[in-house]
């Protein structure tokens, strides 16, 4: 599990993919870890998170989540705390299998 190997996008069925960047102060100006705009098809990482790579990949498949959510149209049908649930026990159980060698993660250039 490395943050070198954070994908630079997330692919989707219906539309370009979402870039992924890190971007610092992220926490301080939206008390966020990460963002997802689905307008502009964008997945933002706090750079503070490369000093934590547990809380970095969590961060980053809780955000995957969202864009599922979002391009599976099941978005409209959750409440924040709800979804924010969902996408917060996925983005651990994805974490947890990626530490334990479950998942592996190949970078193809």
């Amino acid at each position: 599990m490395s943050a070198s190997k954070l994908p630079p996008s997330i692919p989707t069925l219906t539309a370009k993919p979402y870039k992924v960047s890190l971007k610092r102060g992220l926490i301080q100006s939206k008390n966020a870890f990460g963002m997802t705009n689905s307008l502009t098809r964008q997945v933002t990482l706090d750079k503070s998170l490369l000093e934590s790579e547990s809380i970095l990949w969590a961060t980053f498949w809780h955000e995957v989540f969202h864009v599922f959510l979002f391009e599976s149209g099941l978005d409209n049908l959750l409440k924040g705390p709800i979804k924010e649930s969902l996408c917060d026990a996925f983005g651990t159980y994805m974490t947890k299998a990626m530490e334990e060698g479950s998942i592996k993660l190949d970078r193809v250039e």
